[in-house]
């Protein structure tokens, strides 16, 4: 697999359910010159984020739902089920 390759499966949305923690963690970042103890929330996020996201597509495989991992639309009716983000 190319970089570019690698790249866009990151930015997919339909792949990566923590596009926007991971941009948030990345401004914190950017914002605070890299010093990583200013952004511990935004991290903390990210990684709430994709401990929920794999668990439900361990779930799903394991129920043998396919896609794995559900996509933005299925993502969004969840949060939107739940009343807002669980993480």
């Amino acid at each position: 697999m190319n970089n570019k390759s690698g790249a866009r499966k990151v930015r997919n949305v339909d792949i990566n359910p923590c596009i926007e923690e991971s941009d948030g963690s990345q401004k914190c970042l950017d914002a605070y010159n890299y010093d990583k103890s200013m952004c511990s929330a935004y991290f903390m996020r990210y990684t709430n984020c994709r401990k929920y996201w794999h668990a439900v597509m361990l779930q799903r495989r394991r129920d043998g739902v396919k896609p794995d991992m559900p996509t933005a639309e299925e993502r969004e009716q969840v949060i939107t089920g739940l009343g807002g983000k669980p993480y």
